[in-house]
């Protein structure tokens, strides 16, 4: 688990972290996306991530930034149900929640 300061919590820094964290799971559980793995990758549509594999991600995601709960159902849950969300979102939401924002 890497420890971030206050100052380490930049856009660029989680960009950083979440695509190598993304392409690392990407490698372990061989989801069969064969593009490159990037900003505007959508993690359910594009990286064809079922809900459990989202839940995976999301709980390693928790441990690389060494937080407690982050609030992913904000992310994901809209009046409808389950929504499609891209990997630039997915940093901006991060991005807000570690830093203390409400994300919108």
């Amino acid at each position: 688990m890497k420890g971030y300061g206050a100052s380490e919590l930049n856009l660029e820094n989680i960009n950083t972290d979440v695509l190598k964290l993304i392409k690392t799971f990407a490698a372990d559980i061989d989801f069969g996306y064969s593009g490159e793995i990037g900003p505007g990758c959508r993690i359910l549509e594009d990286l064809d991530l079922d809900s459990i594999k989202v839940v995976m991600l999301f709980s390693e995601i928790q441990k690389q930034f060494g937080r407690g709960k982050i609030p992913f159902e904000d992310l994901i849950w809209r009046e409808n149900g389950l929504d499609d969300f891209t990997i630039r979102e997915l940093v901006e939401f991060l991005y807000a929640h570690l830093n203390g924002a409400t994300p919108g």
